[in-house]
């Protein structure tokens, strides 16, 4: 704020604050204006030396650079003149900012601060001077009447000089502002005039020393060009030569090395995610002769899954994403792969489908082992081997997969999942006879094999019993037991949907009871815990058996399952063996063997056998009933499931021999007959590779002996050698 003197003339008590004020806001801006300035100055200052010495380091790296190799094809004079020009370059810089300290920063402090402490001293000699008029001028008017003429004249020249010097005072005060004033308006102003032609002078030379290099930076480029085009066909050659004396490495043979086992095919095929979002999740295949590995792409290589080569089955599957899929399937395990070309995917369909046959061949050729049987049997054996079952052909053979799968899916509720609706489900829960889809049948898996078995209806070879336990319960049968009773926590929007839409397209759907139509409720597609969802339905349907009749529950006697087991009526049968997982006093009704020994006298398809043994029924004497009541479903059932054959074969053909015996006697007969023969080759197949194993250690072992003796036979003759040339240089010396 500036003022004139002019205002000066009169005194009043504005006039007074509006100078305190004026000295105030004019001596807090200039300090502030030159606090910012110095601040700013001293930051340009610290960050200049910090690039002036990163500058400084980076000119000697080229400088040591230059002179590093003369064979390298780089013109160094260049660089050395450019790490030149980058020193002088950064004590110019140096330069610089002496100079802008000493010109602006450190002069233009100083000159600030003597001014605000100048206009400071003259507003406190104000308002001294001020108070000492004020004092006068009381002293003055308290004069009373009485006061002589001498006092009043004293008391008048008292207050006509502190007039005067408060007067003179107010002078001061506005010189100083003003001063303040011009300092502001002209002298920052010329330094800053200074700074700006220091720097212009600073990049006008930096600019003079680099463009001098730009002719020496052109033919420089030209030259590093022509030399790496002549690198590059010189490591060409070398690399080629190379190639020449190099082995040839497939990528098979670097994963066999790696791996350290035989590898047939490697490559890399896109996953198809099994969540809600779905997606294409990239691996990296490696198929062995005797599996199919997959692989996650990461740093520590880990498998993701593997494949059984023996139960593979690959088939293209090919859809409007991916054009060149294929599923690839096992009794455990669905995974849809694809790969980038219709070649790659026909080359890994051949190549799965010949590990998959190989493997076959070579569990035929180790069938082959077992000791000779009659030409007539050797087939029926081989089977019976291979499939661990008790079925012999013209006795006990099973349906016809075709006319069983028609069967099977014509039983009522069948065509839809038993959990959550999904059509033409492909695989079962034997030990419930229920049919289910892939993804339930993961969830049936995760229940563990006590609680649910599964099995697919078109990969694996179900025996006669199997066969017809499927055929006698079906999805709507079973629940009708099973989810007689479902909470409503499990009868979501979702699920509902699902129920709904189970009866749509099937011919045996009831749309006035969804439970007839075979179709649970535990659907949740489309949801995003769809997987916990489903779990959670089939742990309480399966292994607690929650949603059962509880009425039906409370009324579970023995003898009531024994007369369902005399009616057949599969219902009682399938809720007892679900309850009996949660309630301890079913579990006995079901598993200490009396219940099955009635179903093998009783049964005559062996279903109900079938059932009680894949749920963990005791089979003691169970066999015996079969042969005294001449049950041959029932009896290759028990021999299915491994049960101890004691002297029962021996029973059977004696009472086949019997005048007064039945076919299904006989049927028993050669049941138990071909069980034995077959037990009696596993013996003698085991005998042998057991013998086998015996003499291939013995081998080993001897070769381990002969290698040691001929290593140390080599060591003897090198020492013996040694000598021989130390004793020729004693004697030559």
């Amino acid at each position: 704020m500036k003022l004139e003197r002019d205002t000066v003339a009169f005194d009043s008590s504005f006039f007074r604050a509006m100078v305190a004020s004026a000295v105030r806001r004019n001596v807090n801006e200039t300090d502030a204006f030159v606090s910012e300035a110095v601040r700013a100055h001293e930051k340009y200052s610290k960050t200049a030396e910090q690039h002036s010495a990163a500058a400084s380091r980076f000119a000697s790296a080229v400088a040591e650079h230059a002179t590093y190799d003369s064979d390298v094809a780089v013109d160094n004079g260049v660089l050395e003149e450019f790490a030149n020009a980058m020193t002088q370059i950064s004590s110019l810089r140096t330069k610089l900012f002496t100079q802008t300290e000493n010109n602006f920063a450190r002069p233009f402090a100083e000159l600030s601060s003597k001014a605000s402490e100048g206009a400071r001293k003259a507003q406190k000699a104000a308002e001294k001077s001020m108070k000492e008029n004020d004092d006068a001028r009381a002293k003055l008017h308290s004069l009373k009447r009485e006061a002589t003429d001498e006092e009043r004249s004293l008391r008048m020249s008292e207050f006509d000089a502190t007039t005067v010097a408060w007067q003179n005072a107010r002078f001061e005060v506005v010189d100083e502002l003003n001063a303040l004033d011009v300092q502001q308006r002209f002298d920052c102003v010329e330094g800053l005039a200074a700074v700006v032609y220091s720097h212009v002078a600073f990049f006008e030379h930096a600019y003079k020393l680099m463009s001098a290099l730009e002719p020496r930076v052109k033919e420089l480029v030209t030259k590093v060009k022509h030399e790496r085009e002549a690198a590059t066909a010189t490591q060409a050659q070398l690399l080629s030569a190379r190639m020449d004396n190099f082995p040839n490495v497939t990528a098979e043979s670097a994963a066999a090395s790696q791996l350290g086992e035989p590898v047939t095919k490697v490559g890399y095929l896109y996953e198809q995610s099994t969540g809600v979002i779905g997606g294409w999740q990239l691996r990296y295949a490696v198929l062995h002769p005797d599996r199919f590995d997959l692989y996650r792409m990461s740093k520590d290589f880990v498998r993701m899954s593997s494949f059984p080569a023996m139960l593979l089955r690959a088939t293209a599957r090919p859809n409007e994403s991916r054009p060149n899929a294929f599923e690839l399937t096992t009794p455990n395990e669905q995974v849809l792969v694809a790969v980038g070309d219709d070649t790659d995917m026909h080359a890994w369909l051949d190549a799965l489908a010949q590990c998959t046959a190989q493997q076959l061949e070579r569990q035929r050729s180790d069938e082959a082992l077992v000791a000779p049987l009659d030409d007539a049997d050797d087939s029926s054996v081989a089977m019976l081997t291979r499939k661990s079952t008790a079925v012999v052909e013209n006795v006990i053979a099973p349906l016809d997969k075709e006319d069983f799968l028609q069967r099977v899916r014509a039983v009522k509720g069948n065509k839809r999942c038993v959990d959550c609706g999904a059509k033409d489900p492909t695989w079962c829960s034997l030990n419930h006879g229920v049919l289910v889809c892939v993804q339930c049948s993961g969830v049936h898996r995760s229940l563990s094999t006590a609680v649910s078995k599964v099995f697919s209806l078109t990969l694996d070879d179900l025996s006669l019993a199997a066969q017809r336990a499927l055929l006698s319960v079906g999805n709507a049968r079973a629940n009708r037991v099973l989810e007689a009773d479902v909470p409503s926590s499990f009868l979501s929007s979702s699920s509902s949907a699902a129920v709904n839409s189970c009866s749509d397209g099937d011919d045996d759907a009831n749309t006035d009871n969804n439970a007839d139509d075979g179709a649970g409720v535990g659907g949740t597609r489309g949801t995003a815990d769809e997987r916990v969802a489903r779990e959670r339905f089939a742990k309480a349907k399966y292994a607690v058996g929650s949603f059962c009749d509880r009425r039906m529950a409370k009324r579970i006697t023995r003898e009531r399952l024994q007369e369902a087991v005399e009616n057949g009526d599969v219902g009682w049968l399938l809720l007892a063996l679900v309850r009996a997982r949660a309630d301890e006093s079913v579990a006995p009704m079901v598993h200490d063997g009396t219940l099955l020994r009635q179903a093998v006298a009783c049964s005559d398809d062996g279903a109900m056998v079938e059932l009680l043994l894949l749920n963990n029924a005791a089979a003691d004497c169970a066999l015996g009933v079969a042969v005294q009541h001449a049950r041959p479903e029932a009896a290759a059932a028990l021999v299915e499931h491994r049960v101890p054959l004691g002297d029962e074969p021996a029973v059977a053909v004696a009472r086949a021999a019997s005048a007064d015996a039945s076919e299904d006697a006989q049927r028993v007969a050669d049941v138990l007959a071909a069980a034995q023969r077959i037990a009696a080759a596993k013996e003698q197949l085991e005998r042998e590779r057991s013998q086998r194993r015996a003499d291939a250690e013995a081998a080993e072992a001897e070769r381990v002996r002969a290698e040691a003796a001929a290593a140390a036979a080599a060591a003897a003759a090198d020492e013996a050698a040694a000598e021989r040339r130390r004793k020729l240089g004693q004697a030559w010396q």
